[in-house]
Formats: structure tokens, C-alpha cells, sequence
């Protein structure tokens, strides 16, 4: 399967990128990243179109990372936030001829590989981390709601960001450094494989792959781009000074829900490609059925920590919303 444009982009209007960007800085759960930057681009899905243009331009192949530990009543699973939206970018980009595989660790295998029987995709490109043989050889890789490590004093200097340093030392104790947390301030650490090594090594590969974060929280992948202490103060919920994760990545997507940065990087992308045919099948009713069948198969909301088809606490036609409303900015009814 092989994706290449070579071909110009098509023009896109400058009010698509602002309109989703509107869509995108909803912030329903109240953690603050979206509302407190909307006057900094890193803080207000100002990522959108570059990730957007970087991933139209040309990917052989694509990696898409995905899966939050979270604990339930009925043992260690993955949050409905996530798995949805990895999903539905894979979708897209295969439906654009793009070769796409689904990563994630030993508790989101399961739920991802339902997912793909939901959908009509082949369940084997689900891959489980640590791999068993040589990864694939990716163009691109995605991170959606994806946890990642904590700072440390040497990433807070890599960030020249010296007159932190101090508060940090302050502020969070050495065991709780270069550790994933959830917003709650938990170590997840035991539950989470070290996916984030392939986004520390991406710069280093040859060619160099590029990289996409999408998150809502601040302790994903992809928010090492914004300093810590900005991150520290936007973060209205938990003990942002310690989870605040570290890992950067070329260009950084927030939303108000992860997944909805993803429905909009598909969008951009098809949009850039001018194939809006390809999210035609990816309406939110296909979306509905797709929560309800990774809840089925284990997943549970993040939130709420029960086995039921919501996402973020928020009740899906909430949280559907903003996919309808990026699917009318490229031309469908809903």
C-alpha cells in the first residue's frame, strides 16, 4: 500500500483551519490546557495544519500510537479516549491508500483488534509493544492520548528553560521524575510500556521520522513541546507539577478530547489531499458503534472508570458534536 503525493496539495481555506481549531478548543472537561492557551498556538490546536501538511505530504508508511492504562472494577484496561480516534485516522489514511499500524501495549491490544473487527480493518496491524521482530519502517508517527514520562532536570534544561529548574526541584521529589502519571498524579508506570522510546528515537532515524502528538491533558506524548512551567499552570486539575510529560514531538495537537484532535488531523489531511470521499464511511454513527464495541471489548472511561460508551465522562452525543461539526466543514450533512 503506498501513499505518495506527488501531485500539489490543494488549497485549503484559511477559515477551515480556524473553524476546527474553534471545534477543537472546547474544553467540556475543564482541564484547562485549551481555554488558558488561546492565546498561545501550542495551547490551541495552532498544530492542526502543519501536522495536518506534514502527514498529506507523503507518508510511506504511519504509526499510530494509542492506549492510557486505567484501573477499573474489573481489572487494568485502557480509557474509551484514544483507541476511538487512533481508529479513525487509521481508517482514513488507508482509505486514502496510506499504510497505517495501530501500536499500543499488552492492555490495548485486545480492545484496538475489536475496534478493527468493528470497522472491517485487518485486526494483524495491531502491533504489541516491545515487538517481537523489527518494527516497521514508518515515515510518520502519531501519538494519541498516549502517556509519556514525566520531566527531569536534564529535559528541563533541554527545554532552556534554567529559571524552572529551581521550582521543579521544589516542587517534585525524584522518584516521582521521568515516571508516567495520570492526571491524578498515579504512577502508571508498571502498566505502561515504554512506547515513547520510538519517539525519542524518531530524530535519530534515517531518514528522520517526523512526529505527530495529540492530547487533552498534558501528560501525553508530544507535550514536551511546551515548557513545564506554562504547562504547570495551565493544567486546572491534579498535581500538574509532577505529571507534566516530557517527550516532545515535531508538531503537537491540543484538544478538548484527544480524540477529537485526531478526527481533525484526518480531516485536514483528506482536505489536503482533496479526498473528502475517504471519511465518508466515518460518521458519527459508525463512531458510536465503534465506543460501543471497544467498551465491549474491555475499555472503560477514563473519567468515570465504568464500562459504558462514553468518553472523557462525557455522554456520546457530547462528545460526538465536534465530529459532526468537522465532518460539515468538509462537505457532509453529518
Amino acid at each position: 500500500m503506498g501513499g505518495r503525493m506527488d501531485a500539489p496539495m490543494p488549497t485549503v481555506d484559511r477559515e477551515f483551519w480556524l473553524r476546527c481549531r474553534e471545534l477543537l478548543c472546547r474544553d467540556p472537561g475543564r482541564r484547562g490546557l485549551v481555554s488558558a492557551g488561546m492565546a498561545n498556538d501550542l495551547l490551541a490546536a495552532g498544530g492542526l495544519e502543519p501536522a495536518a501538511r506534514a502527514l498529506a505530504g507523503g507518508p510511506s508508511s504511519v504509526g499510530i500510537v494509542t492506549g492510557f492504562y486505567v484501573a477499573g472494577s474489573a481489572g487494568p484496561t485502557v480509557e474509551t479516549d484514544g483507541p476511538p480516534g487512533a481508529l479513525y485516522l487509521a481508517q482514513a489514511l488507508r482509505n486514502l491508500g496510506i499504510d497505517a499500524t495501530l501500536v499500543t501495549d499488552r492492555l490495548g491490544g485486545h480492545v484496538l483488534q475489536a475496534g478493527c473487527r468493528q470497522l472491517g480493518l485487518p485486526p494483524e496491524i495491531v502491533r504489541s509493544y516491545p515487538f517481537d521482530d523489527l518494527p516497521p519502517a514508518w515515515s510518520h508517527l502519531v501519538a494519541i492520548e498516549r502517556p509519556g514520562p514525566s520531566h527531569t532536570i536534564e529535559s528541563l534544561l533541554a527545554q532552556d528553560a534554567p529559571s524552572d529548574v529551581h521550582e521543579f526541584q521544589s516542587l517534585v521529589p525524584p522518584e516521582e521524575r521521568d515516571v508516567c502519571h495520570n492526571l491524578r498524579g498515579e504512577n502508571i508506570s508498571p502498566y505502561t510500556a515504554p512506547i515513547h522510546e520510538l519517539f525519542e528515537r524518531a530524530p535519530r532515524a534515517r531518514p528522520p521520522i517526523t512526529t505527530i502528538g495529540i492530547a487533552d491533558g498534558g501528560n501525553e506524548i508530544g507535550m514536551g513541546c511546551v515548557p513545564w512551567g506554562l504547562l504547570r499552570r495551565a493544567i486546572a486539575i491534579g498535581p500538574a507539577e509532577r505529571v507534566v510529560c516530557r517527550i516532545a514531538t515535531d508538531h503537537l495537537i491540543v484538544a478538548g478530547v484527544s480524540d477529537w484532535g485526531a478526527y481533525a488531523l484526518a480531516a485536514g489531511v483528506c482536505m489536503l489531499r482533496g479526498r473528502c470521499d475517504a471519511l465518508a464511511p466515518l460518521d458519527a454513527n459508525s463512531q458510536a458503534a465503534l465506543v460501543a464495541a471497544i467498551v465491549a471489548a474491555g475499555a472503560i472511561d477514563g473519567i468515570t472508570k465504568r464500562a459504558e460508551a462514553t468518553v472523557d465522562g462525557l455522554p456520546l452525543a457530547t462528545y460526538l458534536q465536534t465530529l459532526i461539526g468537522l465532518r460539515r466543514l468538509c462537505g457532509f450533512d453529518a
